[in-house]
């Protein structure tokens, strides 16, 4: 089944650019809204270059991020096995959010990102939280804000915080 063959209920999506978008982009955002967004990492077991291709080309069309940090409650399936001075390299287009603290309890993650963004001029972050409907009620207060593919960042502070790796990165 193509992408645009689904079919999903797009009021997620904000009425500002819903009529803009193709049935293609409407169908990722949906995905990348709920569960399904794990299957937009780089590492996916399915191919899902498509899928990436078309979130990628959304992300970069965003407004540039204007904060100075973002952060990423951390997966299993994130890199934090890393030493201070390494540089990750985030193949897929990483999400993070505005919100560095009361998003989630100790217990519902396993370690947070936290990132120094350049400049609003050099970033490549995104503030895709635009493309949500205002007033859809599971998405409201969202703040996601994601990296273009292929982002560099290196580590230059870990620390432990409830037994978990809090790694500082800035973004290159």
């Amino acid at each position: 089944m193509s992408l645009s063959e689904k079919n999903y209920d797009y009021d997620s999506i904000n009425p500002q650019y819903r009529n803009l978008l193709t049935i293609d982009q409407k169908n990722v955002i949906c995905e990348i809204f709920s569960i399904q967004s794990e299957s937009f990492r780089s590492d996916y077991p399915v191919d899902n270059r498509v899928k990436r291709n078309i979130w990628n080309n959304l992300v970069i069309s965003m407004p540039k991020c204007n904060r100075k940090l973002v952060y990423r409650f951390l997966n299993t399936y994130d890199k934090m096995n890393v030493i201070i001075g390494e540089v990750l390299v985030i193949e897929h287009s990483l999400t993070t959010t505005k919100i560095g603290r009361g998003f989630m309890g100790k217990d519902k993650y396993f370690g947070k990102y936290i990132i120094n963004c350049k400049s609003k001029k050099y970033t490549k972050a995104h503030d895709v939280s635009v493309l949500w409907n205002p007033n859809y009620s599971t998405l409201k207060g969202e703040k996601q804000v994601n990296f273009e593919e292929g982002t560099s960042f290196k580590v230059y502070k870990i620390i432990e915080v409830y037994g978990k790796p809090y790694i500082y990165l800035n973004e290159l």
